[in-house]
């Protein structure tokens, strides 16, 4: 038995050795390993995040809302949120959850900094750390890093243990200010992730291993990925007669998920095709933003496709006093982002069009890397059936910074959730409890409670 189990693992070792030498099959490695974890596919995480909140659009400035209408049945989108009609049907909205952080700081100007890390640990920042400091009334305020591990990285240590990447965090414009207002992914408690916003950096880390050495055609790497997918399958044969009794389902299981991968070669090899995406001279450059957001969005699309992660996040601009000048859907604009979203409704409709000129931009870059992921096959549906897609911000309404009241959209995960629904919430429910919610979507219903500000527990009613 000694002498056939050695067999077994130097066939094995060999096999891995034929298998890594490839860099043809280098990306279907990890589709490899999710297929013998898992009956299906898995279902991954994309956070979203864009700051200053939404406009809410009291009467006469109702037609400028963010918010749609409808119910926990229906759902009928804003003009703002027009973007997403196409993918209607699998968006959950939700409005009226309340994120109060407590924490430090006047409330006038508390929430941006403290609510970006906040939003997805649902912990407040260190109040006794003297890592950071605020002058404030005449004297100094020190704060440091969340006290919490946001949601996508307690996800991450149950679906990320088994790809490349554990997560992948991308940014358009966070800056290289590294302060909580613009962190919003924390690994451990104080242990921010610094988001990559350059999307050529981006590339090159996650797939610079997979690329061929010389340019190939589709047609040649489909040829050569299925050849190395032929010898693998015929040494695991082999390898069963070889092992012992209770080995041999884990090899037939093996060979089942090669064939599975083989039927599904010549489609997902156009899916998985990293193509290098064109240099951005700045990515920083105000002007650049809406090619660095396309790139950084085909990118995250690219590695979840390629099996390079299941958790991923994108982040949106520096939160606090975001500068960016939003002159490709507003011409000749001078203001920022921030001092704009404080053109609420009593500044006239001229400030409220631009702002939900801005917000309705934001709802188009939503709506394409959902069109991404619903573009590529996987299973019987498509890869957005296997994500969920969760879009935040850390205030209500930009011009009061109100954290009550905080929308948040969650797309795809067909597999798990209805979609076309519209849930409104008006009992003071904590944000944290939607947090709940999502953990408990990956499996892990032990989690009842998350993070520190919500002194309840429980997932939110009616979301499931």
């Amino acid at each position: 038995m000694k002498q056939r189990l050695e067999k077994s693992v130097l066939t094995r070792r060999a096999l891995l050795g034929t298998a890594a030498s490839s860099l043809a099959l280098a990306p279907l490695l990890p589709l490899l390993a999710r297929a013998q974890s898992a009956s299906g596919p898995r279902l991954r995480l994309v956070l979203m995040y864009q700051p200053h909140g939404v406009i809410r659009g009291a009467t006469p400035y109702e037609a400028y809302s963010w918010l749609p209408k409808g119910d926990a049945n229906s759902l009928t989108l804003s003009d703002t949120l027009s973007p997403l009609e196409a993918h209607k049907s699998r968006l959950t909205v939700i409005d009226g959850l309340d994120m109060t952080g407590g924490a430090y700081g006047a409330p006038e100007e508390g929430p941006h900094t403290r609510n970006t890390s906040h939003l997805w640990s649902g912990s407040p920042l260190d109040e006794n750390s003297k890592l950071f400091s605020r002058e404030q009334g005449g004297g100094q305020r020190y704060f440091g890093w969340s006290l919490g591990t946001s949601i996508d990285q307690t996800i991450a240590a149950q679906v990320g243990l088994t790809t490349p990447f554990r997560s992948i965090e991308a940014g358009v414009r966070t800056g290289s200010g590294s302060r909580p207002m613009n962190r919003m992914i924390y690994k451990a408690p104080g242990e921010p992730l610094s988001p990559e916003d350059n999307p050529k950096a981006l590339f090159d880390r996650i797939f610079a291993g997979f690329m061929p050495s010389a340019p190939a055609t589709m047609d040649k790497l489909a040829a050569q990925r299925k050849s190395v997918l032929d010898s693998v399958a015929k040494d695991l044969t082999r390898l069963q007669g070889t092992v012992a009794v209770e080995d041999r389902q884990k090899v037939q299981a093996h060979l089942e998920a090669l064939r599975a991968i083989e039927r599904r070669l010549n489609g997902f090899g156009l899916s998985c095709a990293p193509v290098a995406p064109p240099g951005v001279t700045d990515p920083q450059a105000n002007d650049s933003m809406p090619m660095v957001t396309k790139l950084q969005l085909d990118v995250l699309a690219q590695a979840l496709a390629c099996g390079s992660t299941n958790v991923a996040s994108i982040q949106f601009d520096r939160n606090e006093n975001s500068p960016t000048r939003f002159t490709w859907v507003l011409p000749g604009e001078t203001r920022g982002h921030h001092e704009i979203s404080h053109l609420d409704e009593g500044d006239g409709p001229d400030g409220v069009m631009r702002l939900a000129a801005i917000q309705k931009w934001y709802a188009t870059q939503l709506a394409y890397f959902l069109d991404r992921l619903a573009a590529i096959p996987e299973g019987n549906g498509t890869l957005l059936d296997n994500t969920l897609v969760l879009w935040g911000t850390e205030v209500a309404v930009g011009s009061t910074h109100s954290e009550q009241g905080v929308p948040f959209i969650l797309a795809g995960a067909t597999s798990k959730l209805k979609g076309g629904r519209f849930l409104q919430f008006t009992d003071n429910t904590r944000h944290a409890r939607l947090l709940v919610s999502v953990a408990n979507l990956f499996g892990l219903n032990s989690v009842q409670k998350y993070g520190t500000t919500d002194t309840g527990s429980g997932p939110m009613a009616g979301l499931g």
